[in-house]
């Protein structure tokens, strides 16, 4: 009897579930897409498109602004009932002239009250037209130098490039004609040009299309005098803060003396902390303009590099360290230029040999370019750029003794260098990345070289200026 009373009452709650009543939600095909880019040049208007499943039937469609949820238009008698279909809703583009993103959302609301809602997404470029886009540079530029490098973009849309022209104060400077199909250039180029200081010149790129199209970017120039740092901080990935250098110069603007803090981390306190080892640097000068002599004062004492010429040159015939004999350094072979090509370090028997230059940018002569390392092969800089270090130091010779790495980076390369290779593989080791104001003033340099693990290591130089 009590099992007879179980059935019974399994079978009382299995109706009584069963005449639950159903909500289903109205669906929406998910795999359409809902986002989309589309070009002027080839639609006036874009149909969205979704299908809509609503097993109660529907009461209203909506479509909302996506950006401010503001309705844009409701649809009611038109879907009223319906419960399974392709919603559409044209959108006119006609009035846009511009690249546009349009946000949409569809909200869908079936006869229980019940809603769903998808946005879409539609990217609209502007008709096809050719756009020159300026790279690391403003329309206004303040130069340090009349020699000048320009980055640019060239953009054509849907057509192609058929050419494009450079003009200086109305002269053509550069030009080209392009028989390949191309929709994007980039253009790189350096400009030598004559300017007199303070006054504003005018540079026009004009980039034309298949169609005959013109675009055109009109640049400002104006020479401006180079100012020179009076500090540079070093941080290193290894050790971060590394060293602040403050630089003093003389009524000639050569470099007078530096003063050098050199960071180690230190427990002071129980804290670890930054402590600064302070050490200055006085610098002497021939007749000719050359770097006679280094005084290095720390508290460890005093050391002295002396720098000796061909008589009446600018010549280097030799560096003595009289505290570091094995630093000396003995010139043993010069080019044609009166550059150093080879020379002797102390006692060794082998020389540094083939030193590495490279032409400069304006004029016959040749720049240091040689890298140098502490171990491992030899490397030089390649791909050379027409930013000027700004504590380029011409008055010393570009041969290291006793000195800290970083014073190659800083005061032997005329120009920034974008990276160095192996000058016997020419692999790739490190790269240079500069940082400009909008003046043209280098503000930072960070030299970036891979370990042996490829994990990246780093040297950045942050310029201040007064």
């Amino acid at each position: 009897m009590k099992s007879l009373l179980y059935i019974l009452l399994a079978l009382s709650l299995f109706c009584a579930c069963s005449d639950e009543p159903e909500f289903p939600d109205p669906g929406l095909d998910t795999t359409r897409t809902s986002r989309d880019t589309v070009r002027l040049d080839t639609i006036d208007t874009y149909t969205i498109s979704m299908n809509v499943e609503a097993p109660n039937g529907i009461e209203r469609i909506q479509l909302l602004n996506g950006r401010n949820y503001e309705v844009l238009e409701e649809f009611t008698e038109e879907y009223r009932g319906m419960k399974n279909f392709i919603f559409e809703y044209p959108v006119d583009l006609t009035g846009l002239q511009v690249d546009t993103t349009l946000l949409y959302i569809v909200k869908v609301v079936d006869k229980d009250m019940r809603s769903y809602n998808k946005g879409f997404t539609l990217n609209v470029l502007k008709h096809s037209a050719p756009e020159i886009k300026l790279v690391g540079t403003s329309e206004v530029l303040g130069l340090v130098s009349p020699v000048f490098e320009i980055k640019m973009l060239f953009e054509t849309g849907l057509n192609t490039i058929r050419s494009y022209r450079v003009l200086f104060e109305g002269n053509v400077v550069d030009e080209a004609t392009f028989d390949e199909p191309l929709h994007e250039y980039k253009y790189k180029n350096i400009f030598d040009v004559d300017m007199i200081m303070g006054e504003e010149y005018s540079l026009r790129i004009e980039l034309t299309d298949d169609k005959g199209t013109v675009g055109v970017k009109d640049l400002k120039l104006r020479l401006i005098e180079a100012k020179r740092p009076h500090k540079v901080t070093v941080s290193t990935s290894e050790k971060g803060l590394a060293a602040d250098i403050e630089f003093y110069y003389n009524k000639l603007n050569r470099l007078d003396s530096l003063v050098c803090t050199n960071y180690r981390k230190q427990m002071v306190n129980g804290q670890l902390v930054d402590v600064g080892y302070y050490a200055r640097y006085d610098f002497e000068y021939t007749e000719e303009g050359m770097v006679s002599r280094i005084v290095y004062v720390s508290d460890d004492g005093e050391s002295i590099n002396e720098y000796s010429y061909l008589s009446g040159t600018k010549q280097l015939s030799g560096i003595c360290d009289p505290g570091y004999p094995s630093s000396d350094i003995t010139v043993a072979e010069w080019y044609n230029d009166g550059n150093v090509k080879s020379y002797y370090k102390g006692t060794n028997a082998i020389p540094v040999d083939d030193i590495y230059y490279a032409d400069d940018l304006k004029g016959d002569n040749k720049i240091f370019a040689e890298y140098w390392v502490s171990r491992g092969a030899r490397q030089h800089c390649v791909d050379m750029t027409s930013i000027q270090v700004p504590t380029y130091f011409p008055e010393l010779p570009p041969v290291l003794c006793g000195t800290k790495n970083y014073w190659a980076e800083l005061f032997l390369y005329k120009y920034v260098f974008a990276k160095t290779i192996e000058t016997e593989t020419e692999k790739e080791k490190t790269q240079l990345a500069c940082f400009t104001d909008n003046i043209g003033q280098v503000v930072r340099l960070r030299r970036v070289e891979p370990d042996i693990f490829g994990r990246e290591s780093y040297t950045e130089y942050v310029f201040s200026y007064e």
